[in-house]
């Protein structure tokens, strides 16, 4: 079986852009791991817009620009992230718990994700914080596994594999 090339970040950021509501299909590295990047990209010159034009503090979490950034594009990323773990067999669901991160930004929260780790936040006391941090650490780690390995080959439940020509492109 003949498989094509990685795709490029223009194609990517086009997949991504067509398919931005699809929950159901799959994707591939390439498109998964250009569009991360660019995501990132993104993200350091709304933070950038927020801390050196707006006047934010750098530590502060929910600042316009990025929350707006990250409001834009919380459906479409998650369906992108959804069609990637469905291309190594795992369902969409598995991100669930990436979730607990957004609870960051309700306002007044002072919680122990990213905030409370340092300065008399919960880690210091240990205990069910602790606990939580430590098996979030762990579930990044395999999330981030099933992220960069190679997709299962040939069609799964979810569809066809993104990598092999369909029968029309091979016969064209």
């Amino acid at each position: 079986m003949s498989f094509s090339p990685p795709i490029r970040p223009v194609q990517a950021v086009q997949a991504f852009y067509y398919k931005r509501f699809d929950f159901e299909s799959r994707s591939r590295r390439s498109e998964f791991w250009w569009v991360q990047l660019i995501y990132l990209f993104f993200g350091l010159i709304a933070a950038l817009i927020d801390i050196e034009i707006l006047g934010y503090a750098e530590d502060q979490i929910a600042t316009p620009v990025f929350l707006l950034l990250e409001i834009a594009l919380l459906i479409p990323m998650t369906a992108l992230t959804a069609r990637r773990l469905h291309d190594v067999g795992l369902t969409g669901w598995a991100q669930l718990p990436t979730f607990f991160f957004y609870i960051e930004y309700i306002p007044g929260y002072e919680g122990f994700v990213f905030g409370g780790l340092g300065e008399g936040g919960g880690l210091e006391k240990g205990g069910a914080e602790l606990g939580f941090a430590f098996l979030m650490c762990l579930y990044l780690f395999w999330l981030i596994f099933y992220l960069i390995k190679n997709g299962e080959s040939g069609s799964n439940r979810f569809g066809a594999n993104p990598k092999e020509p369909s029968l029309s492109e091979t016969f064209d």
